[in-house]
């Protein structure tokens, strides 16, 4: 099984961004050296069958203007799960910020990382699991791998940017199985002023 954090893919790309003024782009072609990478790595080359894209979206609108991308992800054979946004209030730290009492409302992903780790759990339990792919960065991961590699003795892989990967994640895959985007960075960007398209998450806390 192959999971995306599609906001970690995008934005825990920055660092590189700002380094080489090249930007993530998701199309047909970089689709398919991404799937290829995965598979190598993860999979020795085998196909790894049940992919998912896990992402959020404002509203219908903000899903229409991003259907290049998902049309491209699901030639691939990747479902793409989408879910809402909802609102958090958060502080500023700075005593002298004027929203430091009252606050001020952004918005977060609802229920995509329960939705990772359900949709996981389910193919383990249903023994439709052996290998799991994880493209994400998040530390709050690690339970999961921790469940699936300690409890039930499957391998897990882990792919992310080097720049804002969790250590302890990393060190939770299966021994050799933490790998770095960056390594293929060429060849999933193009320079900024020539990007065909690319879908810029919203920042996530």
């Amino acid at each position: 099984m192959l999971i995306f954090d599609a906001a970690y893919l995008f934005l825990g790309s920055k660092d590189l961004e700002r380094k080489t003024q090249r930007k993530v782009v998701i199309n047909d072609k970089t689709i398919a050296i991404l799937l290829n990478y995965i598979e190598q790595k993860a999979n020795g080359g085998d196909t790894i069958s049940r992919r998912h894209y896990l992402t959020a979206e404002r509203d219908s609108n903000a899903i229409q203007s991003h259907k290049p991308l998902y049309d491209s992800l699901k030639k691939q054979g990747i479902q793409v799960d989408i879910r809402k946004f909802k609102r958090k209030t958060t502080y500023c730290p700075n005593k002298s910020c004027p929203v430091s009492k009252s606050g001020f409302d952004i918005q977060v992903q609802q229920e995509v990382d329960v939705a990772i780790v359900m949709k996981a759990m389910k193919a383990v339990v249903a023994n439709q699991l052996e290998t799991l792919a994880l493209v994400a960065g998040d530390g709050d991961f690690k339970d999961m791998i921790e469940f699936l590699t300690d409890t039930h003795h499957k391998k897990v892989a882990v792919f992310g940017w080097s720049a804002n990967m969790s250590l302890t994640l990393s060190e939770k895959a299966t021994p050799g199985l933490a790998f770095h985007l960056d390594d293929i960075w060429e060849q999933l960007s193009e320079p900024i002023q020539s990007s065909t398209y690319s879908v810029a998450q919203p920042a996530i806390p």
